[in-house]
């Protein structure tokens, strides 16, 4: 089944006929993995988290929009697929960049004292959004149809990226910090432990 199926028609989901859904998670795990480099890459560089966290964002947020007008505009040839494929890696690229900077800063900024009571504390928050998620998407793809759904919880999505991007430099001024004196300090203290 292709994901241009699943969204267009979700009853589909056991129909094991068309191979398109394995590659569409395939595809993602392939974009999270080019995240990962480009993360590691963007370190380096001394580029923010906060603008990966932001950009990674919006990046999944477009993506979800897109593919859920595309399910409802979009032509089902083999272009179709191509786009949905390569949407599929953008949304794994996106979701890497959001994702990966956020763990690495909590690990960073975290004093070790602290990171057990941090970390149980975001895992149960995690937990809570990803048992509340399936609920709300139950109800918007219910309600409004699945492609809809798509373009509504992309919308989001990219939004909360926005406001990160626009909230920025308050939060990191808030936090005494220049980012990239930051990163290129804790570069040196890793190439120095390495020697």
């Amino acid at each position: 089944m292709s994901s241009l199926d699943l969204i267009k028609n979700p009853s589909s989901v056991g129909d094991q006929s068309h191979p398109g859904g394995g590659w569409c998670i395939a595809l993602s795990g392939v974009g999270t993995l080019l995240a990962a480099g480009l993360n590691g890459l963007s370190s380096k560089l001394s580029i923010s988290p906060l603008l990966k966290m932001g950009v990674g964002g919006m990046l999944l947020g477009i993506v979800f929009v897109i593919a859920g007008a595309f399910a409802i505009f979009g032509t089902f040839n083999q272009f179709g697929i191509i786009v949905m494929l390569v949407l599929f890696v953008l949304a794994g690229l996106g979701a890497g960049m959001a994702f990966i900077p956020f763990q690495v800063m909590l690990q960073q900024r975290t004093p070790e004292a602290l990171i057990g009571r941090v970390f149980g504390t975001v895992t149960s928050v995690t937990s809570t959004a990803a048992l509340i998620g399936p609920v709300v998407g139950g109800y918007l793809v219910t309600t409004f149809g699945p492609q809809i759904a798509f373009i509504i919880s992309g919308s989001l999505v990219a939004l909360i990226g926005c406001v990160l991007l626009g909230f920025k430099s308050a939060i990191l001024k808030r936090d005494g910090v220049d980012q990239s004196t930051e990163v290129l300090a804790r570069n040196n203290i890793v190439l120095e432990e390495m020697k």
